[in-house]
């Protein structure tokens, strides 16, 4: 037998909770924790969950699931995954969360799946601040997202607009008309804005694809994009295409905050609410690959490449160092006289 196939470790199984054929959002979600996980546990199998497919993991495929990745989703507990979150409890199936937000299922099964919790990253606080009833090493920082597609070149100079026709329709299409159908291009993210788009935007060239390759070559013919939907934002925002996300500022708690961008009503939107900062991107992307390595490395011991591994354990030691030194400063502060500051409102 060939030496090199005999020092071959099988690879972990890891099975990805996501939506299919759904929407673009999904499909950055998943893709950009994919790279996370393919970078800290190179060469694992990769099985997916995503109700209602055919060729997907079941939990009667009888395979042997190491590790159970929810990847990306508002939705990650309840009905909608049940088959699964059901698997987990009963087989106590360790379970990764990564950039999930809100949780539109949270139930009385909720606390049992996260019992089998070895990490929890939310992309919003929300999601953190649940999990951390049942895990409290939860931490919130975004959605990976942004991970999923790299800058690149734009090859025209179109102004983008990403529709969402379930809200504030009157607004967008005042928003719309803005501009000559020269100038924008519709880009629909799913096909019910493609739909809406086609009947009710003569004149205007709207696009739209079910292929991430594609969907990618529309965004970067513009110059800049006004989006309506939030993972519309976020892949602007990972190829590098300044952005804003035209909603109200209590949409979806701070999910795109975190990646510095504004919350603007599609009336109020002007070209100087558009954003990009790549730093924020690079700084969220070292947070990422530092908690899971950390987190996979202590629950599955020797699967992490060793220089991995050191790399983010002396990242560890300097953000603890930091932190240290921190909150000495603080506590070297002269106290102020008279008590807590009193904070006036502004009028």
């Amino acid at each position: 037998m060939n030496e090199r196939n005999q020092e071959k470790r099988p690879g972990m199984n890891i099975l990805f909770k996501t939506t299919t054929h759904v929407s673009i959002g999904d499909d950055i979600s998943f893709l950009g924790t994919k790279k996370l996980f393919n970078r800290v546990i190179p060469g694992h199998n990769a099985f997916l969950y995503s109700r209602g497919e055919k060729d997907t993991w079941k939990p009667t495929s009888k395979i042997k699931i190491d590790l159970a990745v929810v990847a990306g989703t508002p939705i990650w507990s309840g009905s909608q995954m049940a088959s699964l979150e059901d698997f987990i409890i009963e087989n106590s199936i360790p379970t990764f969360y990564c950039g999930v937000g809100m949780n539109y299922g949270d139930n009385s099964k909720t606390s049992k799946a996260l019992a089998n919790a070895i990490g929890f990253i939310g992309r919003d606080n929300h999601a953190a601040k649940r999990a951390k009833r049942d895990f409290p090493d939860a931490v919130a920082i975004c959605c990976p997202s942004i991970f999923a597609a790299d800058p690149a070149p734009t090859t025209d100079s179109k102004i983008g607009i990403i529709l969402q026709v379930d809200t504030w329709l009157e607004e967008q299409v005042r928003f719309v008309q803005r501009f000559s159908p020269s100038e924008a291009l519709i880009i629909c993210n799913e096909i019910v804005d493609y739909i809406w788009a086609e009947e009710n935007l003569p004149g205007y060239e709207i696009v739209y694809s079910r292929w991430l390759f594609d969907m990618v070559g529309y965004y970067l013919r513009c110059k800049e994009i006004y989006s309506m939907r939030i993972h519309g934002a976020h892949l602007a925002y990972a190829l590098g295409i300044p952005t804003v996300c035209l909603k109200s500022e209590k949409d979806k708690s701070v999910v795109c905050q975190k990646i510095g961008l504004e919350l603007v009503r599609p009336d109020d939107v002007t070209p100087a609410d558009l954003r990009h900062d790549e730093s924020l991107r690079q700084k969220h992307y070292a947070a990422f690959l530092n908690y899971i390595t950390l987190h996979v490395a202590k629950a599955f011991p020797g699967v992490v490449p060793v220089d991995l591994l050191e790399q983010e354990t002396l990242h560890q030691q300097e953000i603890e160092a930091s932190t240290a030194a921190s909150a000495g400063a603080d506590l070297a502060q002269p106290k102020r006289k008279g008590g807590k500051r009193r904070v006036v409102a502004k009028a």
